[in-house]
């Protein structure tokens, strides 16, 4: 992974602060987190690029644990060790904290049926917003790289293949998803070292 370039680069403070606020609005799911990052860390920031939060998910999923564990991949390329350190704290921090607080409210807040249809519409809008930001990030994995044969309009044919066979063998034959992602990695090997120098 390379380095990102931001104009100014952040201090472990920044680092904390932003992933403390992106780990106090998180909810109905983990993937939410690639929204926030999308939004917060690649377009306003402009701490890493769309790619390095690719490659940051790749290694999230690839990593035991939750997805949370991405912030930490970012936190390591935006400025290696110590802000990966103060990326996860952040991002944690909010979570612990409210499930000490809420875990003992929650089956009260299902059972209301007031909480429990508040619940079902985030959980709403949350889909929404991971599906409006897997459609933002899908230009670039499915762009072409320079090892990549036969690339049809700028995008990968091999990249298109890998997303359909994913999708194939986990909605219909329930395959699990780490085989897919060691696919996918041993795939883009071979093109590296096949890659003409």
């Amino acid at each position: 992974l390379q380095a990102a370039a931001p104009a100014a680069a952040p201090g472990l403070l920044s680092v904390f602060w932003e992933f403390l606020k992106i780990g106090s609005v998180l909810f109905g799911s983990g993937y939410v987190l690639v929204t926030y990052l999308e939004v917060d860390i690649v377009e306003r920031l402009g701490w890493i690029t769309r790619t390095q939060l690719l490659d940051s998910i790749a290694i999230g999923q690839f990593t035991p644990g939750p997805v949370l564990t991405t912030a930490t991949v970012v936190g390591t390329i935006i400025g290696g060790v110590p802000l990966a350190l103060a990326a996860t704290v952040g991002i944690f921090l909010p979570a612990f904290v409210l499930v000490i607080v809420t875990a003992p409210l929650l089956p009260r807040l299902r059972s209301s049926v007031f909480w429990s249809a508040f619940l079902d519409g985030v959980n709403a809008a949350v889909v929404a917003a991971i599906l409006v930001t897997v459609a933002h990030l899908a230009s670039s994995a499915f762009a072409a790289l320079p090892g990549d044969p036969l690339p049809v309009g700028g995008l990968s044919p091999i990249a298109l293949a890998l997303a359909c066979v994913t999708g194939l063998g986990m909605l219909r034959f329930r395959i699990n998803a780490t085989l897919f992602i060691v696919l996918g990695a041993g795939v883009g090997a071979l093109i590296g070292v096949l890659a003409p120098a």
